[in-house]
């Protein structure tokens, strides 16, 4: 019982803070259930569907709005989604501890270049939509090949093209989900998964969400979201730090 009351209360406070920028929260989340006592692979399962649904909620909130650009989204998805395998595929017959750290100097270059950056979009950048598909191609094979959510490597790369902080936060929660939901199904047919648990985070996911959507739109300028993707970032990037160095 205890294991789900504080399960529940850190997935709703960590899946809010994460939903301001638009991203999940597994990456705080799976650490704090493996020092519960969750085995780390059904901690990894319960992180990814919480990355599902607390992106989700966002999105459909996002999408109420009318605040998704689909003609922008929609290239980078389908080339992401599409190439995530073969990064997986070669993840498993390639050395990939050097393309890690590799990454992580990139992560922490990123978030400090955001910082330090301005909140103004680049509207003329912002207009080549053509180049979404050949940069979808490009995130989806990192995102399998280092085994890491998308939002990492989505927020540097629409920020870089020139969208506004809201613009990504908006554009990246509906770009998660679906290869999160992907990698939770190929996990829950090799695990046991605790459906209790399950639910508790889930549901604490989805109030998380939708207080740190609401939160986003109502609360937030552009330079406080900016401020939570760098944060979300540099997280990231101290994870995977930690699990290059404990090998």
């Amino acid at each position: 019982m205890i294991l789900y009351v504080t399960s529940f209360f850190a997935t709703l406070f960590f899946s809010a803070l994460f939903a301001t920028g638009g991203m999940g929260s597994s990456i705080v989340l799976i650490p704090i259930l493996g020092f519960l006592g969750v085995d780390f692979n059904l901690a990894k399962a319960v992180g990814l569907f919480i990355n599902t649904t607390t992106t989700s909620t966002a999105s459909f909130l996002n999408w109420r709005r009318q605040l998704l650009d689909f003609s922008t989204i929609t290239p980078f998805l389908i080339a992401s989604v599409c190439c995530a395998p073969i990064g997986t595929y070669c993840a498993s017959i390639w050395n990939v501890e050097y393309i890690k750290l590799a990454f992580v100097v990139f992560l922490f270059f990123s978030s400090a270049k955001i910082f330090f950056r301005g909140s103004t979009p680049h509207e003329e950048i912002v207009k080549c939509k053509w180049a979404m598909f050949p940069l979808g191609l490009g995130v989806g094979f990192l995102a399998g090949l280092l085994g890491i959510g998308g939002g990492a490597l989505i927020v540097p790369v629409l920020f870089a093209m020139g969208f506004s902080p809201i613009q990504i936060a908006i554009n990246a929660s509906f770009m998660i989900p679906f290869s999160t939901m992907s990698a939770f199904l190929s996990y829950a047919g090799l695990i046991t998964i605790d459906w209790t648990l399950i639910g508790v985070t889930t549901t604490a996911s989805m109030l998380g969400g939708f207080v740190g959507n609401r939160i986003m739109h109502a609360k937030l300028k552009n330079t406080d979201i900016k401020n939570v993707l760098c944060l979300a970032m540099c997280l990231v990037g101290l994870k995977m730090l930690y699990d290059i160095l404990a090998v």
